[in-house]
C-alpha cells in the first residue's frame, strides 16, 4: 500500500475525529440506521454485548477505538470477512453514530468462574507488561486504545494470539513487541484476568470477587503501572499499524 493511500487513510481519520468533535460541541449525532444496527447486533450481541465467545463485546468501548477501528476495516486495513460487506460503502457519519451508540451502551458483567491461581499470575504478568501505561490501571480503555476490562475471554485469548503470531497491516506493532516470547499459558492467564470486570460510577475496574480471591490464596495483586494520558492523532495512529513504519518521522512536526 502507497503513500497516497496512507494520506487518504490520515485524511479520513482526521475527518471523522473534526466531525466527532463539531457534533459532542453541538447536538447529538443521528441515531444508526436500524439495519447497521441489526447487522452489528447479530455478532457482537444486544447493545454490544456479545454472546458468542469468540466475538468481541462493543459495549462500553471508547469510542475513537470505534471509530478507528471502523475506518480501518472500511479502507481494507484490516481484513475481516464477515464485516467486508457490512463496512462496504459506509459513511463516516454512520461509522460515527455507530461508535456513539456503542460506546453508550452498559456492559454486562462477565460471570464465568474465577480460577484464584490464573487470576494471579496474569495480574503479575499485567504488572509486568505494563499493560495499564496503554489500557488505563482500571483497564477501561482510553482514545485509541480498547477497554479489556469485560471483554469475553476467549477472544482476548484469540486476539493476542493474533498480535503475537501474525504481526501485519492493521496490528498494532506495540502490542506484537509486548506479547512477543510469551507463551499460550501466559497469554490464557492474563485473559482470565482482564476479563472479569464490573461497571460503578461510569468507569470499569477488574472484579472485586476476582481480587478477594487471588488475596484468600495468599497473594497480593501488583497495581499496573499509571500511565500519563495522551490523545493519539491520526498520524501517530497509523504510525503504529506497521503498514507505515516511517510514518511517524515524516509528520511527526504535524501531530
Amino acid at each position: 500500500m502507497g503513500v497516497e493511500r496512507a494520506v487518504s487513510v490520515l485524511m479520513t481519520l482526521a475527518r471523522l475525529a473534526t466531525a466527532s468533535l463539531l457534533w459532542s460541541a453541538t447536538s447529538a449525532p443521528a441515531q444508526p440506521p436500524p439495519r447497521q444496527l441489526d447487522s452489528c447486533t447479530a455478532c457482537h450481541g444486544p447493545g454490544g454485548n456479545a454472546q458468542i465467545p469468540s466475538f468481541p463485546s462493543l459495549a462500553g468501548q471508547p469510542q475513537l477505538f470505534i471509530e478507528n477501528q471502523l475506518v480501518i476495516i472500511r479502507e481494507g486495513l484490516r481484513d475481516i470477512p464477515s464485516m467486508t460487506e457490512v463496512m462496504k460503502g459506509m459513511s463516516d457519519e454512520h461509522i460515527i453514530a455507530l461508535a456513539r451508540h456503542f460506546a453508550a451502551q452498559p456492559l454486562h458483567q462477565n460471570t464465568a468462574p474465577l480460577r484464584a491461581q490464573a487470576y494471579r499470575v496474569g495480574a503479575q504478568l499485567s504488572g509486568q507488561l505494563l499493560c495499564g501505561t496503554c489500557h488505563l490501571p482500571n483497564y477501561a480503555g482510553q482514545q485509541q486504545v480498547p477497554r479489556l476490562a469485560g471483554q469475553n475471554e476467549a477472544y482476548l485469548l484469540q486476539s493476542m494470539k493474533e498480535f503475537r503470531d501474525k504481526p501485519g497491516p492493521g496490528r498494532d506493532t506495540i502490542m506484537a513487541a509486548t506479547l512477543r516470547g510469551l507463551a499460550d499459558t501466559d497469554l490464557a492467564h492474563l485473559a482470565h484476568y482482564l476479563a472479569p470486570g464490573t461497571v460503578q460510577a461510569g468507569a470499569l475496574r477488574p472484579c472485586t470477587g476476582a481480587i478477594a480471591a487471588a488475596a484468600a490464596s495468599g497473594h497480593q495483586v501488583p497495581r499496573p503501572h499509571r500511565p500519563q494520558q495522551r490523545r493519539a492523532t491520526p498520524c501517530s495512529l497509523l504510525a503504529r499499524l506497521g503498514q507505515f513504519p516511517n510514518l511517524g518521522a515524516a509528520c511527526k512536526a504535524g501531530g
